[in-house]
C-alpha cells in the first residue's frame, strides 16, 4: 500500500473514532475553587507533516477543539514531546510530556489593550501516551 493510500485509511479509521483512543491529561487546580483542566490530543496525519513534526487535535475541557503540533523535545535524554496548539492570537496553549505520563500545562492568554497578560501553569498525569510519545519521538 503506497504512503498516500496508507494516509487516507488512517485519516478515515481514526475520524470513525476507530482508531486508537486519545491521550488524554488531567491538570488539577492547585487552589480547590478553580477546576481541573482536562486535554485530549489525538493525532492528525497529514501530508503536510514533516519529520519530527506531527500535526494533532487538542480538545480543552470538552469544549476547545484546536489543532496544533507535536514534536519531540530534542535538549532531553528521554523521549519527550511538546505539544503546541493556539486560538488565533487569543490564547495558547503548550504542553510537554514524559515517557512516564507526567505532563506540564502552560496556557497564555496575550496582553490586549482591554487586559494584561494572564498565565496558567499547571503539572498533571496523562493516560494512554505510550503510543503518541513512540510515534511522536520516533
Amino acid at each position: 500500500m503506497g504512503m498516500l493510500a496508507g494516509l487516507i485509511v488512517t485519516t478515515l479509521i481514526e475520524s470513525l473514532a476507530l482508531g486508537p483512543r486519545p491521550m488524554t491529561c488531567a491538570f488539577p487546580a492547585a487552589e480547590p475553587p478553580e477546576a481541573t483542566i482536562h486535554v485530549a490530543l489525538r493525532a492528525r496525519p497529514s501530508l503536510k507533516d514533516l519529520p519530527g513534526l506531527y500535526r494533532v487535535e487538542l480538545r480543552v475541557d470538552d469544549d476547545d477543539r484546536l489543532n496544533g503540533s507535536a514534536q519531540p523535545i530534542a535538549s532531553t535524554d528521554t523521549p519527550d514531546i511538546l505539544v503546541r496548539g493556539s486560538r488565533g492570537t487569543s490564547v495558547h496553549y503548550a504542553i510537554g510530556i514524559d515517557a512516564e505520563g507526567r505532563a506540564a500545562l502552560n496556557i497564555v492568554w496575550p496582553e490586549t489593550a482591554r487586559r494584561p497578560e494572564r498565565r496558567i501553569t499547571r503539572t498533571g498525569r496523562c493516560r494512554n501516551h505510550e503510543r503518541y510519545i513512540r510515534d511522536w519521538t520516533g
